[in-house]
């Protein structure tokens, strides 16, 4: 949060810095007989609106997800850096030719004013302090668009130097040295706008983080106790921040909630690892089922399972019957087969004789057989391990 608020404080300074150079380059290119000023001054204008837009939409980028937008805002930070490139991309081609006609037309310019000089002197200061602060806040917020606004204040500082050039050159009677310097410095922001679209474009359609980048994420996520493996990791940008989505492996005989609890550490240890990784979704998974087929889709359903057993616990004899009060049926499933635990509830009370319980034991020992001779002629099921618990 405090990112967001520097953020947007440093995006307003830059916007009144902009109004009072767009009306001071103006004024004076005017009444100085500097065009060239004068053009800058209409580029800092430009700049002015760009900050107020700029201003706008990290605000909007960094609200909190809601209904109609469940995975934030982040994006429309996105989109609206690919416009800001669109426009640096347009700014350095209408730069290149203007500044190519210049040399083509092989015209003398008229010397400026030496009050123009001091003025794309400050400009150039102005910017280039802009640059650096808008930076270290665009860092500091992890936000590309703030990022992209200092590349947008470092090309007015280079066109500004341009234009000391353009005004240094004419009054030295060197008309040329302006336009050759212009072209130089276009294709410079035509660059860092194509590096800047590219970069926002692949964010668009998904592009995944660097392989390396995955791989330390992967691997402090299996430095979490009780994570055998991690597979199927995807991955994406949003506005800088990375999504992932993440198969854990477990032990397969974990119970639901402990396989939970270790997806919610991994999620712990990963957003607080990495300050860029801002929303985790993982699956428990026994095993890396990406890397074989999965064949337990075609063993029996748990509600087949239980008809089964019903059918079989309905066949015994009265006095096993008598010894369980209640049975839970506990279903692992492998490729192999499912493996059946079933959890036996033996009423006893507290006053029962040690004798008891050993003959009960033997009986016990009876029924577990019975089940699983019953289930031995099931397809899909493996073994059957029966255990039983005094319910007093």
């Amino acid at each position: 949060m405090e990112g967001v608020k520097e953020g947007k404080r440093v995006t307003l300074i830059g916007a009144m810095v902009n109004a009072v150079l767009s009306a001071m380059k103006m004024f004076v290119g005017w009444f100085g007989g500097s065009a060239a000023l004068v053009a800058d001054g209409l580029h800092s204008f430009s700049d002015l609106v760009t900050d107020v837009l700029v201003y706008w939409v990290f605000g909007v980028a960094h609200r909190a997800p809601d209904a109609s937008h469940p995975w934030g805002h982040k994006r429309i930070e996105t989109l609206a850096t690919i416009a800001l490139a669109v426009v640096l991309a347009v700014v350095a081609v209408l730069m290149a030719w203007d500044s190519m006609q210049v040399l083509l037309a092989g015209e003398p310019l008229n010397a400026p004013s030496r009050w123009t000089l001091i003025v794309a002197a400050v400009s150039i200061i102005a910017n280039e302090g802009l640059y650096w602060l808008t930076l270290r806040a665009g860092k500091k917020a992890n936000s590309q668009l703030l990022i992209a606004n200092a590349w947008h204040h470092r090309t007015d500082s280079l066109s500004s130097i341009v234009v000391l050039i353009a005004i240094a050159g004419a009054i030295a009677g060197v008309w040329w040295l302006d336009a050759l310097a212009a072209v130089l410095v276009a294709l410079l922001i035509g660059k860092i706008a194509l590096d800047m679209l590219l970069t926002n474009a692949k964010e668009l359609v998904d592009t995944a983080v660097p392989t390396e980048q995955l791989e330390k994420i992967k691997a402090a996520a299996r430095e979490v106790d009780g994570v055998l493996d991690v597979h199927s990791a995807k991955s994406r940008l949003s506005g800088g921040n990375i999504l992932l989505e993440l198969h854990i492996q477990v032990g397969p005989e974990l119970t639901v909630t402990e396989g939970h609890f270790i997806g919610e550490r991994v999620v712990e240890r990963l957003l607080t690892t990495f300050t860029e990784v801002t929303y985790v979704i993982y699956h428990i998974d026994t095993r890396n089922d990406h890397a074989s087929p999965r064949a337990e889709l075609s063993l029996p359903k748990r509600h087949e399972i239980e008809r089964l057993f019903g059918q079989f616990h309905a066949r015994l004899p009265a006095n096993l019957k008598d010894l369980v009060s209640g049975a839970q049926l506990n279903l692992h499933y492998f490729p192999n087969g499912v493996v059946i635990d079933v959890k036996l509830d033996v009423p006893m009370s507290a006053n029962e004789t040690q004798d008891k319980l050993q003959r009960d034991d033997r009986q016990l020992r009876t029924l577990a057989q019975f089940y699983r001779t019953q289930f031995a002629d099931v397809d899909g099921i493996d073994k059957v391990r029966v255990w039983y618990g005094i319910e007093e």
